[in-house]
């Protein structure tokens, strides 16, 4: 029989439980950050692992210059800025280093205020720690704003630093050429401060001519894996030097198209072993035209995924060879997602000619290809024969969604049952969409 349960027997397992870490960081980690409040009351031991969890992602850099010192916020050119009320001490630098290296992601946003210069002039005067000991364990540091903050951001990179994303929007704060200035003196950091960079995200909605900095950024950067940009920082060589970086797997082209004077049309160079390791290519900014080019200039033999969008009005003719470049060019695709304007008709140049052929390359099948999404797409002309012809040569489909809505569906539901056998790894068919609503009704 066992003895009852008491008290000090209740004692002891709770004690256990509230002294393992293992348990303690798990519940922090699922818990909101009211509840950590109170976790970090509990003991030593909670303490710890709740303000890890509490720090580990910062939305501004606000609550670390806080732990340097008392702060005022006062106005000045419309904007409100923050202040250390005295220099900072050392004491103060104690304390910061208590909750420093516990911050692993900052992700500071526009808010509506900003910061004096003389904060960061206290700290470099009075810190004695570099880069990596100010926050050692600093792995993404993301800025989206208007310009001010920019200048300090040299501050916080260092040789751990894995992601940097920077977004810069003048909000008429600075002048062309002082932005301009501000982007090209951060930009030369990132080479000696983070030669290991992993991932770089650069956007600028401003025509700032800092192409020649950016070349030699990007030529340092042997590791980088992952690339964002706006289109207006890219040029013809810019994209030779992304095309013969050893590590790059993702390039993404991203941005508002109708915040964009114009968007470039390159005439690319081509060259032999370009982007030996590219597997993931994004874009809703560049012209299908561009992209065409790129292809064909680059042929990424090993590109895997590829997500267009039109960013304006392109034709039916633009989109058949945008298609049959891609089944010519890239062997290794697996997923196709071409998107059109959900707000712009594709023009007819040729209203009768289909599109589905064109995934029927004679040079290359697309035999690996899994995935097939045809968003806001043209009239596809679906009928069982190119249908037919569409499953045989692309044996590997396990997604197929052909969301034709700018017209009614040309392919009777009574074509399923003959069409069934011929894919049997499909698991998702759409054969006519209008944004979230699907139609399976007969040709109208």
């Amino acid at each position: 029989m066992r003895p009852p349960i008491t008290r000090t027997r209740c004692s002891v397992a709770t004690k256990r439980v509230m002294a393992s870490v293992e348990l303690v960081r798990y519940i922090c980690e699922h818990s909101c950050r009211a509840q950590n409040y109170r976790n970090a009351l509990i003991s030593k031991t909670w303490s710890n692992e709740a303000l890890s969890v509490m720090w580990y992602k910062l939305d501004t850099i606000l609550p670390l210059l806080k732990l340097l010192g008392p702060m005022t916020l006062y106005e000045e050119n419309s904007l409100h800025n923050f202040a250390y009320v005295r220099h900072i001490q050392p004491d103060n630098w104690v304390v910061f280093r208590r909750y420093s290296w516990r911050v692993h992601e900052i992700h500071h946003r526009v808010l509506n205020y900003d910061f004096s210069d003389s904060i960061f002039i206290d700290i470099m005067a009075t810190s004695t720690l570099s880069s990596y000991d100010l926050m050692p364990n600093l792995r993404t540091l993301a800025y989206d704003g208007r310009g001010p903050f920019l200048k300090f951001v040299p501050l916080l990179i260092h040789k751990a630093l894995h992601s940097l994303e920077l977004h810069l929007m003048n909000e008429n704060n600075f002048d062309d050429d002082e932005l301009e200035l501000l982007f090209k003196r951060t930009l030369s950091y990132i080479p000696h401060k983070s030669p290991n960079l992993r991932c770089l995200s650069l956007s600028s909605y401003s025509q700032i001519p800092i192409h020649t900095e950016l070349d030699a950024v990007l030529e340092m950067l042997p590791r980088l894996k992952e690339l964002s940009i706006t289109p207006t920082l890219l040029t013809v060589s810019t994209l030779d030097i992304l095309a013969h970086l050893p590590a790059l797997e993702s390039w993404t082209v991203y941005g508002d198209p109708a915040s964009l004077e114009t968007i470039p049309n390159f005439a690319v160079l081509p060259s032999t072993d370009a982007f030996p390791s590219l597997n993931t290519f994004t874009s809703g900014s560049l012209k299908f035209s561009t992209i065409i080019s790129l292809l064909k200039a680059k042929k990424p033999r090993n590109l895997r995924r590829l997500n267009v969008g039109a960013p304006h009005e392109v034709s039916r003719n633009q989109c058949y060879r945008l298609i049959a470049t891609i089944t010519s060019t890239c062997p290794s695709i697996e997923k196709i997602h071409l998107k059109g304007h959900y707000r712009l008709p594709w023009t007819d140049d040729d209203p009768d000619q289909p599109m589905i052929p064109a995934f029927l390359s004679p040079t290359h099948r697309c035999s690996s290809l899994i995935s097939l999404h045809l968003r806001y797409s043209p009239r596809l002309c679906l009928t069982i024969e190119t249908m037919r012809g569409l499953l045989l040569g692309l044996p590997s489909l396990e997604t197929l969604k052909l969301d034709e809505c700018h017209a009614p569906p040309t392919l009777p539901l009574s074509a399923l049952s003959e069409l069934a056998p011929l894919c049997p790894h499909l698991k998702l068919l759409t054969l006519y969409g209008h944004q979230t609503t699907l139609y399976f009704g007969p040709t109208k």
